[in-house]
């Protein structure tokens, strides 16, 4: 059955536009679309409004101490470090994620008991309004490593934007039981379950759903069973190759990139400007047909430069 449109999501829409939901004309599916970046660089650039965040950032480099076996003025200052590092890194993310959502829009954000406090003060320093509001528990069902108590559930952070107001289900608890076990997935390490994803979709989406930092795209496999529209991006190419082909399509790029070849190396490299300088993406190809064909995109005349060739890449549509 795919998803209809909830009384939360229908008010959204007649809230900006002045109508009922049109999201979905004609009963159509809802588009997926998969970006290759930072989330940071894309989103001033897609013009996009989103009402739903569902998010998985990288929360282990926060914290990580708390399990360490150091001295206590160790564990102490790497706390400090970690955490003060994870969440100047993470405020700046949300300013821009909160740019391009709507006010009345919220968050899910996967975390765990050791980053729901730099988190929350993340949000704050972003300096956007928004705010960590309460805290939710994903029961994996079985449990993984820890002592003298090991460890079975993670956390989910709701997050709100200034404007939001909640008229949705009265009757949703704060605990989501999923079974996944602890250990390797096939898509990628932090892999979460696409039936969990779904749960969060359907009590939560409203209006486009973005997701920052997709990885191998369960969430967009969520959002496409369910009939909803997804952005996701990912700024690992070798990720986001999974996360492709999982949705049935190919990621996106910007023009802002080019592709290099050595000196003496017969592959071919995909390299993206930051703000940082030129980020070079660990996955290397074969030929720039395989780039071409991949990414949709077309990939302009040879130049000559100290460090090899290179050629400018103009995105497809």
């Amino acid at each position: 059955m795919s998803w209809q449109p909830s009384y939360l999501h229908q008010a959204a829409c007649a809230a900006v536009n002045g109508q009922g939901c049109n999201c979905f004309p004609n009963g159509s599916v809802a588009d997926q679309r998969l970006f290759l970046g930072s989330c940071v660089d894309v989103l001033p650039m897609l013009g996009s409004r989103y009402g739903f965040v569902l998010a998985d950032p990288p929360y282990s480099r926060a914290g990580a101490a708390h399990t360490s076996r150091t001295t206590s003025e160790g564990v102490h200052s790497a706390l400090s470090a970690g955490d003060q590092f994870w969440e100047h890194w993470f405020s700046e993310q949300w300013r821009v994620i909160a740019t391009v959502c709507e006010s009345w829009a919220c968050a899910m954000v996967f975390c765990d008991y050791r980053t729901i406090g730099a988190l929350e003060r993340a949000v704050a320093a972003s300096d956007s309004g928004w705010s960590v509001t309460q805290c939710a528990v994903w029961d994996r069902g079985s449990i993984g490593l820890g002592s003298p108590m090991r460890a079975r559930y993670e956390q989910i952070a709701f997050v709100r934007g200034p404007a939001f107001k909640w008229d949705g289900r009265k009757d949703i608890a704060n605990v989501f039981q999923c079974d996944w076990p602890y250990g390797s997935h096939p898509n990628h390490p932090s892999e979460k379950p696409v039936r969990l994803l779904k749960m969060l979709l359907e009590d939560f989406a409203h209006g486009r759903v973005l997701d920052p930092f997709c990885g191998s795209a369960s969430s967009g496999v969520a959002a496409k069973e369910l009939g909803i529209a997804w952005d996701g991006i990912e700024q690992d190419a070798s990720t986001i190759k999974i996360a492709a082909e999982r949705l049935g399509q190919r990621a996106r790029l910007f023009c802002d990139t080019v592709v290099r070849r050595r000196d003496g190396d017969s592959h071919v490299y995909l390299m993206n400007r930051q703000r940082r300088g030129w980020a070079e993406y660990a996955m290397p190809f074969g030929s720039v047909s395989e780039i071409e064909t991949f990414y949709n995109v077309s990939v302009g005349d040879w130049s000559h430069d100290d460090h090899g060739d290179v050629a400018p890449v103009v995105a497809g549509t």
